[in-house]
């Protein structure tokens, strides 16, 4: 794993956590619960969700490739956007 795919897997979970926080801070208004903590409650689901499938890949032969990762943070998007 080199450096170019631990840059871009943390610039990509910064956003992925934006995506996933920002419409849960208005969904959480309704429901009473503080923006901030549903927010930070919803980031951070994202997030560990990816993390754990980059892991799961990295398992598999011990390296990290450029296409795992894409294919990781495509199928979060896809969630995120409220797809399979």
């Amino acid at each position: 794993m080199n450096l170019t795919i631990i840059k871009d897997v943390v610039l990509r979970s910064v956003a992925l956590f934006m995506t996933m926080a920002l419409p849960a801070i208005g969904a959480g208004a309704f429901a009473g619960v503080e923006p901030v903590q549903s927010a930070l409650i919803a980031g951070a689901l994202g997030v560990s969700k990816v993390i754990t499938d980059l892991a799961k890949a990295f398992l598999d032969d011990g390296k990290l490739t450029q296409e795992e990762v894409d294919g990781v943070f495509k199928r979060a998007t896809k969630r995120s956007e409220g797809g399979k």
